[in-house]
C-alpha cells in the first residue's frame, strides 16, 4: 500500500509527474497502485515465503529471473467503470453485450422449421431465391438477417468458390459463379 509520500514524484528537469513503480517479489514491474485499486477492488494476494522461494529457484534454474529488467513509466489515469466486480465479469459482460444480437439471430434460425427443399435448381450466374410454393427468382444477394450456408470450391479456380447453397429462416438460396459457365 503506498504511503502518502510515494503517491507521485515530480521530475525537476521535465516537470513531469512520476508515479512510483510497484514491483512483485520477483522484481517484475506491476501496474501502479492507483490503476490496481481501480481494476482490482480487493487487496493483492500475498504468496507465502516458501512459495516465493521455490518460485525464485525455479526461475533461476531456467534462466528466467533477470536482474537487469527495464522499468516502464507508470501511468495513473481514470478508467471507465467496470461492468461487474472483476475483470472477468467485465469482459464477460461486454462480450455478451456485443454478441447478444447475433445469438438472437442464431437462436431464431435454429428454431426455424423449413418444410420444403427445392426440387429444381436455377442454373444461372448469381443468387437465386427459392419459395415454398416452388417459385424461384434471381436476387442480388440473400435478403435475410442470418443464414446457414455451404460453399463449394474448385481446383480449376484455384480454390475460389464456384457454388453455394444457403438456408435462411424462410427461404433457400443458391449461388453460381461465372466460372461454371
Amino acid at each position: 500500500v503506498p504511503s502518502k509520500f510515494d503517491r507521485c514524484l515530480c521530475d525537476i528537469k521535465t516537470k513531469k509527474i512520476i508515479f512510483p513503480f510497484r514491483l512483485n517479489e520477483f522484481s517484475i514491474q506491476m501496474i501502479g497502485h492507483a490503476l490496481h485499486r481501480q481494476i482490482f477492488k480487493y487487496s493483492p494476494y500475498r504468496a507465502s515465503s516458501d512459495k516465493i522461494e521455490k518460485s525464485v529457484k525455479e526461475l533461476m534454474i531456467n534462466g528466467l529471473l533477470k536482474s537487469n529488467m527495464v522499468s516502464m513509466e507508470n501511468y495513473n489515469f481514470p478508467l471507465p467503470r467496470l461492468h461487474g466486480s472483476t475483470l472477468e465479469e467485465h469482459y464477460n459482460s461486454l462480450g455478451y453485450e456485443f454478441v447478444y444480437p447475433y445469438l438472437q439471430l442464431a437462436f431464431k434460425l435454429a428454431k426455424a422449421e423449413i418444410n420444403f427443399r427445392p426440387t429444381k435448381f436455377n442454373i444461372q450466374i448469381g443468387w437465386t431465391k427459392y419459395y415454398s410454393d416452388g417459385v424461384m427468382c434471381s436476387v442480388p444477394y440473400p435478403d435475410c438477417e442470418a443464414m446457414i450456408f455451404d460453399v463449394e470450391t474448385s481446383v480449376r479456380t484455384r480454390g475460389l468458390p464456384v457454388m453455394a447453397i444457403a438456408l435462411s429462416e424462410n427461404h433457400w438460396y443458391s449461388w453460381m459463379s461465372h466460372h461454371l459457365f
